[in-house]
């Protein structure tokens, strides 16, 4: 029996080694050939076989889906989108994941385990009872995770196991994730917090305007008319054309001239309501008079007055200056 024929190495090193595409990149292909571009153009742009290219417009539908199913776009495989607190679970685990790589924080299987695991009840909870899936964050789930989300193309490092784990787990994976770009799309629970700020603070804005209404006064209408003056000779000075700018001027002054009456009569009031303060302080008030010693009432000058046929003039009390005759 002839000897089997083994495969020579040439024929190995000389195997194209297979290219993972992931769903950013089958996303622009798409975009590009819906923009107008053929096949034969995409192609020689990214690199890829017409094969390839036809695969990826044919599985349109699926790319969409597993676009808007994945928390992120690294993601290379087409895996059915799930429904319910466990897929949440991993896309808020994943924006999480991510969120620790971008502060260089390394990651063990057991800490991606356990905060899968505080994730998911919390998600259950918000399901209610009539969610009765159980979650334990098993080997074979986080294995299926890693697909998913592309996480196999993370440098591996084995570390001591503690006393407390498991008996026969004698190393432990630590995921040093170090991906070349992060996701483009901001973090999930990020975004929420940043719009539920901007509510707020839309709504803040919106009673602070109903508590101070609109209005005019002397003080900003003079300063809008002396921004307007200053605008107006930045034109002057650069427009050759002075019929033109004396023109322009007119037409501005004409067109706010309703603000500038209004100027006027804010301007005159003011001007009044001053004076009416002025007199009110300098002017002292005016007591009111008291009868004299024969009763009546005196005068605001000397008052004459007669017993039998004799006569005498008598200063008012009012008038102490005044020396009795």
């Amino acid at each position: 029996m002839a000897p089997k024929r083994t495969k020579s190495t040439a024929n190995v090193a000389s195997k194209r080694p297979r290219r993972v595409i992931d769903l950013e990149t089958k996303l622009k292909v798409i975009k590009d050939y819906e923009g107008g571009k053929s096949v034969m153009v995409i192609a020689r742009q990214s690199g890829m076989s017409h094969s390839t290219i036809a695969t990826i417009l044919k599985n349109k539908n699926k790319v969409m889906e597993a676009v808007k199913g994945s928390a992120s776009l690294k993601a290379t495989r087409l895996t059915k989108i799930r429904e319910g607190p466990i897929s949440d679970m991993e896309k808020l685990l994943m924006t999480w994941i991510e969120d620790q790589v971008h502060k260089r924080i390394p990651l063990s299987t057991m800490m991606i385990t356990a905060k899968a695991k505080s994730l998911f009840a919390m998600l259950k909870e918000k399901a209610g009872p009539d969610y009765d899936v159980e979650f334990t964050a098993s080997s074979g789930w986080f294995k299926r995770f890693k697909n998913r989300y592309s996480l196999h193309n993370v440098k591996m490092s084995g570390e001591s196991a503690s006393t407390d784990v498991k008996a026969g787990e004698e190393l432990m994976e630590t995921l040093e994730l170090v991906p070349e770009e992060l996701a483009k799309e901001e973090l999930e629970l990020e975004q929420k917090r940043i719009a539920e700020e901007e509510v707020r603070e839309k709504e803040t804005v919106g009673e602070e305007e109903e508590e101070s209404p609109r209005k005019f006064t002397v003080k900003g209408l003079a300063e809008a008319f002396t921004d307007l003056s200053k605008l107006l000779k930045k034109f002057e000075d650069m427009d050759p054309n002075t019929e033109r700018f004396l023109l322009i001027e007119r037409n501005v002054h004409s067109a706010l001239s309703a603000y500038k009456q209004i100027y006027d009569e804010k301007k005159k009031q003011t001007k009044q309501t001053t004076v009416d303060i002025f007199l009110k302080r300098v002017t002292p008030p005016q007591e009111e008079p008291q009868a004299g010693p024969s009763g009546g009432v005196p005068a605001e000058g000397p008052v004459i007055t007669g017993e039998d046929s004799s006569m005498r003039v008598t200063a008012p009390e009012d008038f102490p200056q005044w020396d009795k005759m």
